[in-house]
């Protein structure tokens, strides 16, 4: 089932972290190092949902784009209009998803 959320309340943002796991926890161990993993992934996930909430939803005609199978956020991207065309950004899979061709 695809979801197609443009504003922040239209999606559920714990289900979709769980996507975006892996990219949280890099970012919060680049920036934060010496703090534990748990908090590393935290700090990730709050910056990524100030992002949303401050620049992403904001831009005029952006949305995110979510396909939900068997109860659970699979794989997400956003598009924004980018010149004049249209910028395709953040394409992952849930890790235990990945290679079940959600992202195609």
């Amino acid at each position: 089932m695809l979801i197609i959320a443009k504003n922040l309340r239209e999606l559920s943002f714990g289900p979709l972290m769980e996507i975006y796991v892996e990219g949280c926890l890099e970012r919060g161990q680049e920036l934060y190092p010496e703090e534990p993993e748990a908090r590393q992934i935290a700090i990730g996930e709050q910056e990524f949902y100030n992002y949303l909430d401050q620049v992403f939803f904001r831009t005029e005609n952006a949305i995110y784009a979510i396909w939900k199978a068997e109860g659970k956020y699979v794989s997400a991207l956003r598009l924004e209009p980018f010149r004049d065309g249209v910028l395709l950004e953040a394409l992952e899979t849930r890790p235990d998803s990945r290679r079940k061709g959600y992202a195609a």
